[in-house]
């Protein structure tokens, strides 16, 4: 697993968001509040969500941006994890049921310390 993760704060401004997909070059970030894993985001989230929203293009400041998107609204909040002590089987075995291109790993209070991706596996 990657023990080094890139996280949001559950406060992140959408501005910020974008800019941490773009500076990293991932398709998913751990959303955290008080160190504890509350949810995830994916690039996809949030450009289904800008698209959805856009409206009038010139109204669209990254003002207007970071006052109406609200990271709560975007993120999936139920967040499928596996614990560090889980075998590679279980992780094989949750990436295939649930077509997972990424799983937070937690320990037992839910704090994130690590995440996980299929090519881990290899």
């Amino acid at each position: 697993m990657t023990k080094e993760v890139v996280v949001i704060d559950f406060n992140t401004k959408f501005s910020k968001i974008i800019e941490f997909f773009h500076e990293f070059r991932m398709n998913h970030l751990p959303v955290v509040y008080n160190d504890k894993l509350v949810g995830m985001i994916s690039l996809r989230d949030v450009l289904n969500t800008y698209y959805k929203h856009l409206g009038d293009p010139s109204s669209f400041t990254i003002e207007n941006i970071d006052n109406n998107f609200k990271v709560e609204n975007i993120m999936t909040k139920e967040v499928h994890s596996i614990k560090a002590d889980a075998t590679q089987d279980e992780a094989a075995n949750t990436f295939k049921k649930n077509k997972f291109r990424s799983l937070p790993v937690t320990n037992s209070e839910g704090q994130l310390i690590g995440i996980i991706t299929p090519l881990d596996l290899i």
